[in-house]
Parts: structure tokens; C-alpha cells; sequence
């Protein structure tokens, strides 16, 4: 083999090192991007999901906030879009849909929200509706008890 043969082999050699480490850093740019739209994603979500949480309570009938409330239609009606939105959010978690700090701050605000009594009591009136649901529905009453059950 002549001096010209090595040369050659040593430029293919080079040249395949130069794809493979051309192909990694590539793959590296795409999972990178893929996990920076996945985390964009999850910040839009977490804002839809507060800006319509934000719109139901600014909608709810003063008297659910100042503990006269009683549970009329008007009230169930806005305690049916929040449950809704709650199994919602549960659903996105039993799913790993959403990272596990959003869950908690929306597991502590239900939390809270189902301490207050017209929460409760509307809770009564409409769990039914979600009995097909039965991780939900057991999730919710748990809380409603204080021996949550879901993680």
C-alpha cells in the first residue's frame, strides 16, 4: 500500500467520524428543541388551564365567596364548569401530562376550595355526574374528608 492509499483511508476515517459526530450533535439540537416545545407546551397549558379557572371564580355569584350562598341553579352551574375543570386536570396528571409541581399547586388550591362548605354541598348535588369516573370521583371525596388518596 502506497503513501497515497493511507491518505485516503485516513480521510474516510475522518470523514465518517465527521458524520457520526455531526449525526449526534444533530440528534442532541432535535431532543433538546423537542423538550424546549414540550415545556413551552406545558407553560400554555398551565396558563389556559388558570385563566379558566380565573374566569369561573370571577363569574361565581358573590354570595358563594361571603358564606350566604345557598345552592341554587346559579351556583351549581359554575360549581359544574369548576368540577369540570378539576377532572380535567386530574386527567392531565393520571396521564403525566403535566409536571409534577403544576400538580401539586392545582391538588392544594382544590384542596382549599373543597374545605368551603357550598363547595361541598354543590359536591353532593353533582358528584353523580361523575361516577364514571371513579378515580376522580374517590379523588375528590378524599380530599372533601381529608384522607386524600391520589398522589
Amino acid at each position: 500500500m502506497e503513501l497515497n492509499d493511507y491518505i485516503q483511508i485516513l480521510m474516510l476515517l475522518v470523514s465518517a467520524i465527521a458524520i457520526i459526530v455531526s449525526a449526534w450533535m444533530s440528534m442532541a439540537a432535535i431532543k433538546a428543541s423537542m423538550e424546549m416545545v414540550k415545556e413551552q407546551n406545558q407553560i400554555q397549558m398551565f396558563a389556559e388551564y388558570t385563566s379558566r379557572f380565573q374566569d369561573i371564580v370571577l363569574a361565581m355569584p358573590k354570595s358563594v365567596f361571603d358564606g350566604t350562598g345557598t345552592v341554587d341553579q346559579d351556583v351549581l352551574r359554575y360549581m359544574q364548569l369548576y368540577f369540570n375543570l378539576c377532572s380535567e386536570e386530574f386527567d392531565l396528571k393520571t396521564r403525566d401530562a403535566i409536571n409534577p409541581d403544576v400538580w401539586e399547586k392545582w391538588k392544594t388550591g382544590m384542596a382549599t376550595t373543597f374545605n368551603i362548605p357550598i363547595y361541598q354541598k354543590s359536591w353532593e348535588v353533582l358528584k353523580n355526574g361523575y361516577s364514571q369516573q371513579p378515580a376522580f370521583f374517590d379523588f375528590i371525596n378524599s380530599l372533601i374528608t381529608g384522607h386524600e388518596q391520589t398522589k
